[in-house]
């Protein structure tokens, strides 16, 4: 059996997986997967990481 494990960001990568051969795999385990981010919340983000260095 064919299981993907993903957590956080990498949660998003295992549903674009799935969703390419979704008969290749058996099933998926998603542990707080980040599937969407508001772009008001990432542009924060990013400034917050700049400003930071």
């Amino acid at each position: 059996m064919r299981f993907l494990l993903g957590e956080s960001m990498g949660g998003a990568v295992v549903l674009l997986l799935h969703r390419k051969k979704p008969s290749f795999w058996h099933g998926a385990v998603l542990v707080a997967p980040m599937c969407k981010v508001h772009s008001h919340i990432s542009s924060l983000c990013i400034w917050f990481c700049f400003s930071i260095y």
